[in-house]
């Protein structure tokens, strides 16, 4: 186990030194969610008054769930960036190299973006709550919802950029894709309650969407309180991304520099 541990924590730590030299993954990450939050913040914030059916008076509890998950997608696709680097310069194929468990070397960066994207997180939570939201399942559910983002980010963001660069090389094919995240993120229940959404084709995407399943427990945190079925649906969706996801990366590392 030492053997497995060891350089997972050598590489993370690497990772975390890392991030402070590259700007657009610690600053610019931040950015798109801060100007969502704001931005929807004051197109809606009047809608609790206006449906009698929605879940709070107060918007910005209503969206920081949705922020949150945000954050933690557009910084796990942005970890695609530090990646495209290290395949490019080598240093990839000198860890595949060396006498390291291949395992190592996908925790590492895992672990590495889960740390970063989850403060990063906590901080945009910590906004919503200087515009009167609160959490009513407390320190406790915050610290839940953050993880179920994070991981959840990880385990499918992180694996398609991780598979992109890796069969690319090229930043801008990585970039490429972001798209499809603001696209699934917009298929959900994050800025209006499904209630709310008049389109019944809309509606069906929404159910299709394995987001929507995490967002929802989220919500529950925020503002109603623990919701253990919802919970265990998001971890379970979680860990099959993460069995599938995992073995096909570790799939490509070998067929690729094989």
């Amino acid at each position: 186990m030492s053997q497995l541990w060891k350089p997972t924590w050598q590489l993370t730590r690497r990772a975390l030194v890392q991030f402070p030299r590259i700007p657009t993954v610690l600053v610019f990450s931040m950015i798109p969610p801060l100007v969502q939050f704001l931005l929807f913040g004051s197109i809606f914030g009047d809608l609790p008054d206006q449906l009698a059916t929605f879940p709070t008076d107060n918007y910005h509890a209503y969206l920081a769930p949705a922020i949150v998950f945000f954050t933690t997608i557009i910084g796990v696709a942005n970890a695609g960036m530090a990646l495209v680097r290290d395949f490019r310069n080598g240093y990839f194929r000198k860890l595949l190299l060396a006498p390291i468990n291949k395992w190592a070397i996908l925790l590492g960066r895992l672990l590495a973006d889960g740390v970063r994207v989850y403060v990063q997180a906590g901080l945009i939570l910590l906004l919503a709550l200087a515009f009167d939201a609160s959490v009513v399942t407390g320190v406790a559910g915050a610290l839940v919802m953050l993880a179920i983002s994070t991981l959840f980010s990880l385990f499918t963001v992180g694996v398609l950029v991780a598979n992109v660069g890796l069969r690319t090389k090229n930043e801008e094919a990585v970039q490429s894709i972001f798209p499809v995240f603001f696209i699934g993120i917009f298929l959900t229940t994050a800025f209006l309650p499904k209630a709310s959404i008049g389109s019944d084709l809309v509606k069906t995407l929404i159910d299709a969407n394995p987001a929507e399943y995490v967002i929802r427990p989220m919500r529950e945190l925020m503002l109603v309180g623990w919701d253990p079925s919802g919970l265990l649906l998001a971890a379970g969706i979680t860990v099959a991304s993460a069995v599938v996801g995992v073995a096909i990366t570790a799939l490509n590392f070998q067929t690729v520099y094989e």
